[in-house]
């Protein structure tokens, strides 16, 4: 069995919302699962209030699903400046890994659009590290409305 534990981050990515999710802007996090654990993506603020939430579970192995957000949760925040943490779990019972990019549309010096994407290997421990459990993206656009 692999053993991917020492590859990317363990279940949570903390990153400064400054310089990554510019204060005011739209922020929203969508994503498709193909793991037959039930995948979720959580985004908290400083403070621990979740400000975003998506999940889901797959189907019939290679076939992807699109997450959704659980009742009562919703899929898009506007950012404060602050710093968020995103923290991906999997009903596989053990603690998700996870690798990460991040992207921006610019022409010049001003940045129209930016994303982080995550993918998730949910079973690091005897999985076969593919990181393909889940493929989340957080994305942001310069302009609203």
């Amino acid at each position: 069995m692999a053993n991917c534990t020492n590859v990317g981050f363990a279940g949570s990515f903390t990153f400064n919302g400054q310089n990554i999710l510019p204060s005011g802007k739209v922020c929203v996090l969508s994503g498709y699962v193909q793991s037959a654990a039930t995948q979720t993506a959580t985004v908290t603020n400083s403070t621990g209030v979740v400000v975003a939430q998506i999940q889901g579970v797959g189907g019939t192995t290679g076939t992807p699903v699109v997450m959704t957000s659980p009742s009562g949760k919703t899929n898009a925040f506007t950012a404060d400046g602050n710093s968020y943490t995103i923290t991906f779990t999997s009903t596989s019972g053990q603690t998700t890994r996870g690798l990460s990019a991040s992207d921006n549309i610019a022409i010049g010096s001003t940045t129209y659009a930016a994303s982080w994407t995550f993918i998730t290997e949910d079973i690091p421990n005897g999985g076969d590290c593919d990181f393909n459990d889940a493929t989340v993206s957080l994305t942001w656009n310069l302009l609203k409305g």
